[in-house]
């Protein structure tokens, strides 16, 4: 028997025996499901369901489910299929008795935090630990010659007693040239014509050539070291005005060092 209800809502073919033959029909041909929707007992809005769960859903949402089962006593306390009632067990460090749940009765020991720590303290820490390893190891500080315990995990990096120690040793042994980040150095003393030129470079430009902030240093676009007289590394044209923070970018080549086109007009001036 054909009814409305045995009829595609979308192309409207009808003669289907019953509606699940009409929802198989719409998924083949129209690639989609019927959409079932119904009214949510807490909030009121409608909302989509599988035509499997219209005897099972009742609400729109976990958050409405919460308020559903709130408010009609559903799964609280004893009514929750899975309720049993606590057990009572003896603390292990005050021995007095304490409320557990049945599914953590082999895994809570204590009746709080403090006879926990108590009872770790006399019988878990030290050798008792069971993550002990010997203890602490003495050694030797390489700078002061001092002895110092350190844990065994981290006795085969530990060379000195102290941050202090360490530092004098590494200013003795690793500053200058011994240190592994030498590069060569530079040159303290910049030559006769060092200071004039830069102090034209200074009062031309009045930000820094390179980002246009407030300019500070006086910066050699070609290494100084690579020339062979100062003369020749402190001409204007291989001096640029740079703020702290691009020059110090540019040293360790994290910015471009930028090339001026021309300086006509300090040369005009310096002349």
């Amino acid at each position: 028997m054909t009814t409305a209800e045995n009829t595609c809502p979308t192309c409207g073919k009808s003669g289907f025996s019953s509606y699940q033959y009409v929802r198989i029909h719409h998924s083949k041909v129209h690639n989609e499901r019927i959409p079932e929707t119904m009214d949510c007992e807490v909030c009121g809005d409608e909302f989509e369901i599988l035509p499997s769960q219209r005897d099972q859903r009742r609400t729109c949402s976990m958050d409405c489910k919460s308020r559903l089962h709130e408010k009609e006593g559903t799964f609280a306390g004893e009514n929750n299929p899975a309720w049993k009632p606590k057990v009572q067990k003896e603390c292990r460090w005050c021995e007095g008795l304490f409320e557990v749940r049945p599914s953590r009765i082999d895994r809570l020991h204590f009746c709080g935090d403090t006879c926990r720590s108590n009872w770790r303290s006399e019988w878990a820490s030290g050798e008792s630990s069971p993550v002990w390893s010997g203890g602490k190891e003495t050694l030797s500080c390489e700078y002061c010659e001092a002895k110092f315990e350190v844990k065994q995990s981290g006795a085969p990096s530990a060379r000195f007693c102290s941050i202090r120690c360490r530092a004098d040793w590494q200013s003795e042994n690793q500053s200058g040239e011994n240190s592994p980040h030498w590069k060569g150095g530079h040159a303290k003393n910049y030559g006769d014509t060092w200071n004039r030129h830069r102090r034209i470079i200074a009062e031309y430009h009045d930000n820094c050539q390179l980002c246009g902030g407030d300019g500070k240093d006086v910066h050699h676009i070609i290494p100084y070291k690579t020339f062979d007289s100062d003369k020749e590394a402190n001409q204007l044209t291989n001096l640029v005005y740079l703020c702290r923070d691009c020059h110090a970018k540019i040293e360790v080549g994290k910015k471009e060092c930028p090339r001026p086109d021309a300086l006509e007009d300090i040369l005009i001036g310096v002349n």
